[in-house]
C-alpha cells in the first residue's frame, strides 16, 4: 500500500503506479487511480485512471501481452499527418485510456494515443498479413 491506495501495478522503472484508493476497496468494481513518480515528491497525487478495476485489469493484461518483447510482436508509429490508419480488424469494446484495441485472425493490436501501434501475433504469417494490410515503417518487419 502506498499513501492511501492499494497498488496493483508499477511501471518497470518506477515512473508510475496504479492502484485503488483504500476508501473504495469495499465497492464492487472500484475506480482506479494512477500516480506519476515526480522529482518533487510533494507534487505527487493519485489521479483518476479507469472507472473500474475490471477494465483496468483487462487493459493491463492486454498491454503486457502486446509489449512483451518475445515472439511475434512489432511496433508502428503512424504518421499523424498522413491520415488515420484503417484497421483491417474488428475493434474491441473500449478498454484503456487513450487506447483502442483491435483483434483479427491471430493478432491483437493496441493503438495508443491515435498514432502508436503495438502488435502481438500468434504466428509469423498473421504478423506478416497485418504488416501487409497496414503499410508503414514497422520497427521489426
Amino acid at each position: 500500500m502506498t499513501d492511501g491506495a492499494l497498488v496493483y501495478r508499477s511501471e518497470n522503472q518506477g515512473a508510475a503506479s496504479w492502484g485503488v484508493l483504500l476508501k473504495e476497496l469495499d465497492h464492487d468494481d472500484p475506480g482506479t487511480v494512477m500516480r506519476t513518480d515526480l522529482a518533487e515528491k510533494s507534487r505527487e497525487r493519485w489521479e483518476p485512471w479507469e472507472p473500474g478495476l475490471t477494465a483496468a485489469c483487462i487493459e493491463m493484461v492486454m498491454s503486457e501481452v502486446v509489449l512483451f518483447d518475445d515472439g511475434f510482436t512489432d511496433f508502428l508509429e503512424v504518421d499523424a499527418e498522413e491520415a488515420a490508419w484503417e484497421p483491417p480488424l474488428r475493434q474491441l469494446p473500449g478498454v484503456g485510456r487513450e487506447m483502442r484495441w483491435f483483434s483479427g485472425e491471430d493478432v491483437l493490436v493496441r493503438e495508443f494515443d491515435g498514432f502508436c501501434l503495438n502488435v502481438r501475433a500468434r504466428t509469423e504469417e498473421a504478423l506478416e498479413r497485418l504488416r501487409d494490410a497496414v503499410p508503414g515503417d514497422w520497427l521489426v518487419g
